[in-house]
């Protein structure tokens, strides 16, 4: 018997994810976020799409995790405009990207000379740091809101 981890980095654990999909299994979140991160590194963008619209429609509600690995996926293609809408969703619903990941996207905006789409990035991004620094620092002293 051929090891599963031959048909490449990704597609071991699509085959497994689909094989449980297949006979009703329900997925974990944990099972969930390791398939999008995993696709998301080797650019499998449309099927992360779709296991992320997937997991959605499990009840699964997306977290930062989620949101990176999305945002990621898709600057690895270069579906640049796809990946900010994708993060300004992350902030209006209060999730604040890593800095890598930011500077990652930040990055590729600049390269593509999409310079005035970078700099509204990140006046958005420095205003949900400077409310995710307060919010903590309330936390931090008992104070909740």
């Amino acid at each position: 018997m051929e090891p599963l981890c031959s048909y490449g980095p990704p597609y071991a654990a699509m085959m497994i994810y689909q094989k449980a999909r297949k006979v009703g299994c329900r997925i974990s979140l944990t099972a969930y976020k390791l398939l999008l991160m995993r696709l998301s590194r080797f650019g499998k963008c449309g099927m992360l799409l779709n296991i992320w619209e997937e997991m959605q429609e499990c009840g699964y509600a997306s977290d930062i995790e989620v949101y990176e690995y999305v945002i990621s996926g898709l600057c690895n293609i270069g579906q640049l405009e796809n990946a900010v809408l994708v993060m300004e969703e992350s902030l209006r619903k209060g999730f604040c990207p890593s800095r890598l990941t930011y500077s990652k996207l930040s990055n590729k905006l600049l390269a593509s000379n999409k310079l005035e789409r970078a700099y509204k990035l990140y006046l958005k991004i420095k205003a949900a740091r400077r409310f995710d620094k307060t919010q903590r620092i309330w936390r931090a002293r008992g104070w909740h809101f």
